[in-house]
């Protein structure tokens, strides 16, 4: 049996339309709970390795391997694919992942595990380009 992809923030259930990845150092203080994205099998090879650039190694060493070296750009290029696999609607951002701090292999599917923390849109402030 496959399982669609998923992600649980806390212990709730959450569209990939809502995610937004920008790793970071996280305090406790910062609201930060556990978050798990899990890919079932059928999915794995079209949402981490499109390329076919794994060879050998393990999952969870790709993963961590392409992660260390591309950081939040390849994990967010994963939360993109799993947005578009499960047609989920992008709308306003309301968690944030902060951290990946393991990936595990069960049977049926590949987990990526770590914090999350709730988005917070601040203002900015723009700067004139030109001045008269």
């Amino acid at each position: 049996m496959t399982r669609d992809p998923s992600v649980v923030v806390g212990a709730t259930a959450v569209s990939f339309g809502v995610v937004w990845v920008h790793l970071q150092p996280v305090k406790e203080a910062a609201g930060a709970l556990s978050y798990c994205i899990t890919v079932g099998r059928a999915h794995v090879n079209g949402v981490f390795d499109l390329a076919g650039r794994r060879g050998e190694q393990s999952w969870p060493d790709y993963i961590a391997s392409d992660v260390a070296q591309l950081g939040s750009f390849i994990l967010e290029g994963y939360v993109d694919r799993l947005v578009e696999l499960t047609r989920s609607e992008r709308r306003p951002y309301e968690w944030v992942v902060a951290t990946l701090d393991r990936v595990e292999e069960t049977p049926d599917s590949l987990q990526l595990i770590g914090l999350a923390v709730p988005f917070i849109a601040r203002p900015i402030e723009l700067v004139p380009l030109f001045r008269h």
